[in-house]
C-alpha cells in the first residue's frame, strides 16, 4: 500500500503541442517556445478545467472546458509546471528542451482522497495484452483504463467492494473483490473473459 502525498510527481494526461519560435536574428536571445497541452482527470480521464498551470519560469495559463492550455514564450531548457485544481493534488511535472520542442510525459491530474474513502488501483488485462479504454466501476465510482490497462478509482466507500470492468467493446468482462480503506490505495488486476461479470452487491 502507498502513501498519498498531496504533491506529487506523476506519470499527468497532457496531450501536447510544443512550437519554436527564435527571437530576432544574430540577437544572441534564448530560445521561446509555447507549450499547449491537455490536463485530464486521472480515474475518469475527464477534461479538468479551470486548472492552474505555472512555468517555474513564471508563464501561467488556465485551462479551458476541454481542459487546454497554452503557455507563451517558455525559455528553452529543462524546467518544470506545476498544475493545480480545486478537488484535486498538484501535480509537478518535468519538461526538457528536446529537438526543436519542450517535451511534456503523459500526465493525469489526481483527485484529492476524502476522509471516509479509498482509492482502488490496478491493470486490467485480456489475452497477456493490457486492456486500453476498458471501464471500471466499484462503490459507485467509475474510471477508465489508459494504454497500459492500468486504472484508479478516487473516493471508493471505505469497505468491502467488488471491482467489475468491461472491455472496451463490451465483449469481455471481469471482476475482482478488495477491502478498501480510510485514504489508503488497495490493488485489484483483472483479467477480462468471455464470462459475464457478477452481480453488483446488494
Amino acid at each position: 500500500m502507498r502513501s498519498l502525498p498531496t504533491t506529487a510527481l506523476l506519470p499527468l494526461v497532457i496531450a501536447f503541442v510544443a512550437a519554436l519560435w527564435l527571437p530576432g536574428c544574430g540577437g544572441g536571445g534564448a530560445s521561446l517556445l509555447v507549450l499547449q497541452g491537455r490536463v485530464l482527470d486521472d480515474g475518469d480521464l475527464t477534461p479538468v478545467s479551470g486548472a492552474r498551470v505555472v512555468a517555474n519560469t513564471g508563464q501561467t495559463d488556465t485551462t479551458d472546458s476541454n481542459g487546454q492550455f497554452s503557455l507563451q514564450n517558455v525559455p528553452a531548457g529543462a524546467r518544470t509546471i506545476t498544475v493545480a485544481a480545486d478537488g484535486y493534488q498538484t501535480a509537478i511535472e518535468p519538461i526538457s528542451y528536446v529537438g526543436g520542442g519542450l517535451s511534456v510525459n503523459t500526465v493525469y491530474l489526481r483527485p484529492a482522497l476524502l476522509q471516509g474513502f479509498g482509492q482502488v488501483t490496478g491493470v486490467v488485462t485480456e489475452a497477456g495484452s493490457a486492456a486500453s479504454g476498458a471501464s471500471v466501476q466499484a462503490g459507485g465510482k467509475q474510471a477508465l483504463t489508459k494504454s497500459d490497462g492500468s486504472y484508479t478509482l478516487y473516493n471508493v466507500p471505505i469497505g468491502r467492494q467488488t471491482v467489475m470492468a468491461v472491455s472496451a467493446d463490451g465483449q469481455t468482462s471481469g471482476s475482482a473483490t478488495v477491502t478498501v480503506t480510510n485514504q489508503a490505495s488497495v490493488t485489484a488486476n483483472i483479467t477480462l473473459s468471455n464470462s459475464p461479470p457478477p452481480p453488483p452487491p446488494l
